[in-house]
């Protein structure tokens, strides 16, 4: 009928597929009436910084788990993250956290680093949520120093391949991490 439809059974999200394609998303129509489109309202807002707390993007959470990523250029929201810097969530507090050997906790998104975070720890989560490649060694790097990192695992397969994968690149840079479940329900926050 017309319309592009993606989808990657990965588990990429919508801006990484036009991103990785080189579609601006502007040229793309014809959404699911069950897609959230970047102007409707979304359910929270989550602000990635820099280490001095400027913000470098956003994450933007819609109704039904749907998510967006935008940054500002040159005044107005640009709904993609081609060329921006991508950094830990709450990397100032990390960054502190970790020079005073504290104890960090990595959780599979903002919802849930901000779950941990609510009850006084130190949390974060990568950007882009669980899957193959979303965490780097660069933002292990950003751990070294920390008493210890604990990785909150998802309760299902791709939450057990993410933590390993974070464990894997904690332990190239010399940091103790641990691997622990949600003692109720699937993740962090539940």
């Amino acid at each position: 009928d017309g319309r592009l439809l993606l989808h990657c059974h990965a588990g990429c999200s919508y801006d990484d597929i036009i991103s990785a394609l080189d579609i601006p998303s502007k040229e793309l129509s014809g959404k699911g009436e069950n897609e959230s489109s970047p102007d409707s309202e979304s359910e929270v807002t989550y602000s990635y910084t820099d280490e001095n707390g400027a913000e470098l993007y956003q994450v933007l959470r819609y109704p039904g788990k749907d998510f967006k990523q935008r940054h500002l250029e040159d005044g107005a929201y640009v709904w993609n993250m081609k060329g921006v810097r991508r950094v830990l969530y709450h990397l100032p507090s990390v960054l502190e956290a970790a020079a005073a050997g504290k104890t960090i906790f990595v959780c599979a998104g903002e919802k849930d680093a901000d779950a941990v975070r609510s009850i006084g720890e130190v949390a974060t989560c990568n950007v882009g949520g669980e899957g193959k490649g979303k965490w780097t060694d660069e933002y292990s790097k950003c751990l070294v120093g920390a008493k210890i990192v604990v990785v909150i695992v998802d309760k299902d397969e791709t939450g057990r391949k993410h933590a390993k994968a974070i464990r894997d690149s904690l332990q190239k840079v010399g940091v103790p991490c641990a691997l622990m479940q949600a003692k109720k329900g699937k993740d962090a926050y539940d």
